[in-house]
């Protein structure tokens, strides 16, 4: 969703914040005068892990694509500079513009020290658009048993196995095997992509 504010302190994840932030991400449009940022719109505290995508708007002081202001330590945090329309941010060395593919590319993350899958993961067809979503929440795609041969079909055994077959379409090619190998409730996957 949109964040518009009616004057200063407008961010997507939040308009001022302090203390310790770790492994989060926004995705909504921001909108405000001063102190305005794709992930927050005044930081004093310390940010590590975190991302934003949505388009950025701010008509006074202190606009950015991630951080519109930070006095502190931002590491290793990431906004997507086209969706954003912001080709700067506070933040920092370590707080880094990228274009929308560098955004949806798990190695883009992952060289920066992201942890994946052991916290991250990401699906390029059907969850989050493509960007790095929080494994916790689901919809993160998991090889399945099996390598695809006919002696060794592929194994679905749960959505995130039918959703690594999505995202890997040479893993459904002709000659290729699979089998589902239990029941798997899709209904998770009603909010994936915002629908």
């Amino acid at each position: 969703g949109a964040v518009v504010g009616g004057a200063n302190f407008t961010g997507g994840f939040a308009g001022g914040m302090g203390g310790e932030t770790t492994n989060c991400y926004a995705t909504g449009s921001v909108t405000g005068n001063d102190y305005v940022g794709g992930f927050v719109g005044s930081f004093i505290g310390s940010a590590a892990n975190c991302y934003s995508v949505g388009e950025v708007e701010g008509t006074g002081s202190y606009v950015g694509g991630f951080a519109g202001y930070a006095s502190n330590t931002v590491t290793d945090c990431f906004w997507n500079t086209q969706t954003s329309t912001q080709g700067t941010s506070a933040g920092g060395a370590s707080c880094y513009g990228r274009d929308t593919s560098q955004m949806q590319t798990e190695s883009t993350f992952a060289n920066a020290g992201w942890k994946f899958p052991a916290t991250w993961g990401m699906s390029a067809t059907c969850v989050n658009d493509g960007y790095p979503t929080l494994r916790w929440t689901g919809g993160v795609p998991e090889r399945p048993a099996g390598d695809g041969g006919q002696a060794t079909p592929y194994q679905i055994a749960s959505l995130a196995n039918l959703l690594w077959i999505a995202d890997n379409d040479g893993s459904w090619a002709s000659g290729t095997y699979i089998v589902q190998t239990a029941d798997i409730d899709a209904s998770d996957s009603a909010s994936w992509n915002g629908n």
